[in-house]
Formats: C-alpha cells, structure tokens, sequence
C-alpha cells in the first residue's frame, strides 16, 4: 500500500521508519485526492498479472488495522472474492477498525 500523505513521502525519503509512520498523528493529512485540485497526478503502475492472482485495492480502514502478512494469509484463505471481502472486513472490524474499511478484491482468470 502506498498513501498519498507527507508522512508516506517521509518514508520514501527514509526520513522516518515504515514502524513510525504507522503511530504518526498527521499519518491521515492528504497530499492528493480526486477533488482536491483540478489537476491530479495519477498513479498507474504496470502489474503482470496471471491467472488465478486474486488483487486487492482497499483504503486504509483495512491496512492499518491488519497486518501486510495476516492480510495475505486472509486473502487466500477464501474461495470467491466476495468471501474474502467479507473476512477482510470482519477483520478490520475486528482489529478495531477506526476507519471507514473500503475495499474491492478481483480474481484474474
């Protein structure tokens, strides 16, 4: 996951640690959203993708309050995406999701 806030930019310059910014008190101040301005730079990485690769894109209502790794483990765990929706959420909501928890899972076939 990757946020659009000074404090993930920090990380990228290795001014703080990926450890840090998850407690940062600004860690939710916006740099770039749609609506913010009337230009937006957007971001589209390039992914190879096969079949049987299941994708996430989700906010961080569901990152921060599960782990990358218990989110992989999850995530493979179910049988169709609307399952793991499901249990992503449960656990979001589970580890105390302070956060709104949004979040799309697609299987590749």
């Amino acid at each position: 996951t990757e946020d659009h806030t000074p404090v993930q930019r920090a990380v990228r310059a290795g001014v703080i640690s990926a450890e840090e910014a998850v407690r940062h008190p600004s860690r939710h101040v916006l740099a770039q959203a749609v609506g913010l301005d009337v230009d937006v730079d957007v971001d589209t990485p390039s992914v190879e993708m096969r079949s049987g690769d299941r994708i996430l894109m989700c906010t961080d209502g569901l990152t921060d309050p599960v782990p990358d790794a218990d989110l992989r483990r999850l995530l493979g765990g179910f049988d169709t995406p609307q399952a793991a929706v499901d249990g992503l959420i449960k656990a979001a909501l589970n580890g105390g999701g302070p956060d709104n928890v949004t979040l799309i899972v697609l299987d590749v076939s």
